[in-house]
């Protein structure tokens, strides 16, 4: 009897394991930066300021750029967060920031 429930979970779960599709891995767009364009001149410039802010800014640690894209206003803070960033931008330069899930 110990053999016919083992034979019995073993088939279970090889039928389970059969079924279950593994998702597709995830790539990257083969070039990211092409996302920060549009044809509407005022979302392609705070576009544009997003990215900077992320690759001259936070990723290389240009600070001595910020003027180009942040304004006086913008608060002088250190921003971590674990899933993504919402921005206000006036005049072309990022001028508030919200992180839903700031870490501490």
């Amino acid at each position: 009897m110990k053999h016919l429930f083992a034979l019995f979970v073993f088939c279970i779960g090889f039928v389970a394991a059969s079924n279950a599709r593994a998702q597709e891995p995830v790539v990257g767009a083969p070039n990211a930066e092409d996302f920060f364009h549009n044809k509407n001149p005022t979302l392609n410039r705070n576009l544009q300021a997003t990215y900077h802010i992320m690759k001259d800014l936070l990723e290389a640690g240009h600070w001595e750029l910020a003027d180009k894209y942040l304004t006086a206003e913008y608060p002088a803070k250190n921003y971590t967060t674990t899933w993504f960033d919402m921005w206000r931008f006036k005049d072309g330069k990022a001028d508030e920031h919200w992180d839903p899930a700031t870490k501490p």
